[in-house]
């Protein structure tokens, strides 16, 4: 990073992946441009979650190559007197691992639904993505790095 008064921790980094309301989710794509993709994720313990539906292009590309990054801003401000912008974001790459386990599907997306569903809605859904509904990957990061100019 080339203004390193900027550079924040993993931790810190991994904070704002809790409070962003949705990230760009970046795959590998053989002999083409990267694809992306905003997604909603939570976070559990050390790891990013998130799912996917049965079939399509993120799907396939994740078999293809695991290789994944994952990006958020959380908060901007325009600062036109100054020419700059003011900001808090965090980037991290890693391994995306689908999850076959019922009860690890299951409590990643309670959690997903706690963030984002009205509560009498959580376990219903949780229990049909994790019953099949839907794909969910565990996202294991091997780098992480937050930046931020408040």
């Amino acid at each position: 990073m080339n203004m390193k008064d900027r550079e924040r921790d993993a931790k810190w980094a991994m904070e704002r992946f809790k409070e962003c309301e949705w990230a760009t989710l970046t795959i590998n794509e053989a002999g083409d441009a990267p694809y992306q993709v905003p997604i909603c994720v939570i976070v559990i313990g050390e790891y990013l979650y998130f799912h996917t539906a049965l079939n399509g292009k993120t799907r396939d590309l994740i078999a293809a190559d695991p290789h994944v990054s994952f990006s958020c801003v959380t908060w901007t401000k325009r600062e036109p007197t100054e020419y700059t912008m003011f900001f808090r974001s965090a980037f991290a790459t890693g391994k995306a691992v689908l999850i076959e386990a019922y009860q690890e599907k299951y409590d990643s997306m309670s959690t997903f639904g706690a963030k984002y569903l009205a509560n009498e809605h959580i376990h219903y859904m949780a229990d049909r993505i994790a019953g099949g509904r839907a794909l969910v990957y565990r996202f294991e990061p091997d780098f992480m790095i937050g930046k931020e100019h408040a």
